[in-house]
């Protein structure tokens, strides 16, 4: 069986934007493979984690810095063509749990849902993507999921913990 805690199976773009990207992709990476793509991420995901925020989590900062780290031109290309080779070929045979948050929200201070949705990646690209992958596939919405559901506030990921447990009981017996 195959877990999937929020998988990035596509890039959380506009049409216009992954243009540009799969165009920087073809020689950037090549020239300039360790060039910054992508200088952080929203800050709003490591609040909601870590406790001198929102969050409830204490990490070292130093290894998990609130912004993440940098994302590099090599690894935008390798993250985009794995995702085409994922939708071109999905051909996965094991049974899927694919666990989703219950929306999307861009990261802004003033977002009332901003603690309550992925800001990360993008629900939908999860929702439509996700079916595709095999033929046993199961999706499952978390309400008020962080972008990493067990991350999430304890009666989100109580809820994420219970219906993976309760699917990998379900995908045993069969």
């Amino acid at each position: 069986s195959l877990i999937m805690n929020f998988p990035f199976l596509d890039m959380n773009t506009s049409k216009v934007e992954l243009d540009g990207l799969n165009f920087m992709n073809k020689w950037l990476p090549k020239l300039f493979p360790y060039a910054i793509a992508q200088k952080h991420m929203p800050a709003a995901y490591g609040e909601n984690l870590h406790k001198d925020f929102k969050g409830e989590w204490d990490y070292n900062l130093k290894w998990k810095p609130i912004k993440g780290f940098p994302a590099y031109y090599i690894w935008l290309k390798t993250v985009i063509e794995n995702q085409k080779e994922l939708k071109n070929n999905p051909n996965i045979s094991v049974p899927i749990l694919l666990m989703h948050s219950s929306r999307t929200s861009k990261p802004k201070r003033n977002d009332p849902f901003i603690d309550k949705a992925d800001v990360v990646l993008n629900v939908e690209h999860m929702k439509k993507i996700g079916p595709q992958l095999g033929s046993k596939v199961t999706l499952l919405e978390v309400k008020d999921g962080l972008h990493d559901l067990f991350l999430s506030k304890e009666h989100v990921r109580n809820f994420a913990f219970e219906g993976m447990f309760k699917w990998l009981a379900q995908t045993t017996i069969n």
